[in-house]
């Protein structure tokens, strides 16, 4: 085989490769292992042109392409678990409330639910995680569960805001600052309470977002 026509085969073994995954591309939205179908369907057309071609050299280029097809085609139904599919660990998560957990909210979508009581678990290959009872009352939410809890507990920073207006005020000031931002829409601060339900607004935030 000349130099010209081994050129030739690897740049069209290049461009058949670019092909395949231009066509991925464009399918991958709509169909599962997209990858696999297209290298059967381009080792489809090489293999008519194995058999439908006068000249050895394009019966070789298509042989050779259809190699690299079947190659990377195998590979991606290996990764997509066609010939061996371990078993993976399942995470499962449950959580059931009396009543309804969640309730309309006409800015938010919607709010939790007060005087209602929850139960979640959660389980990772059939071993628990945790099992938490709570509520949600005039309280607030508080865990009402039975258990022992844990001392972990202790330890983590859960980040709470001491100044709950001045925080929304500074997030106000920082939005409207922002050069993608116009200028031209106001920016509003609200705090959300857990106990009530209902959105307060924060004149300081408010003045600080407003239009110019």
């Amino acid at each position: 085989m000349t130099k010209s026509k081994s050129f030739s085969l690897l740049v069209i073994s290049l461009l058949l490769i670019m092909a395949l995954y231009a066509s991925r591309a464009i399918l991958l939205h709509i169909y599962k292992d997209t990858f696999i179908y297209l290298a059967l369907v381009w080792l489809t057309v090489c293999m008519v042109l194995v058999l439908l071609a006068k000249s050895n050299w394009l019966r070789l280029t298509a042989l050779y392409a259809g190699t690299v097809f079947v190659t990377l085609g195998g590979y991606e139904a290996y990764l997509a678990g066609w010939f061996f599919q371990p078993p993976r660990p399942q995470l499962v998560r449950a959580v059931t409330s009396t009543p309804t957990y969640y309730q309309p909210h006409p800015l938010l979508g919607y709010a939790l639910q007060k005087n209602c009581q929850t139960r979640a678990t959660k389980y990772y290959d059939k071993k628990l995680l945790y099992d938490v009872t709570y509520t949600i009352d005039a309280n607030g939410w508080r865990d009402t569960g039975s258990g022992p809890g844990s001392v972990e507990g202790r330890y983590i920073n859960f980040l709470t805001i001491s100044d709950l207006a001045g925080s929304v005020t500074e997030d106000v000031r920082r939005i409207r600052a922002h050069p993608l931002v116009p200028a031209t829409i106001p920016v509003y601060g609200y705090i959300y309470d857990v106990r009530t339900g209902q959105l307060i607004e924060v004149p300081a935030a408010t003045q600080a977002g407003t239009a110019s």
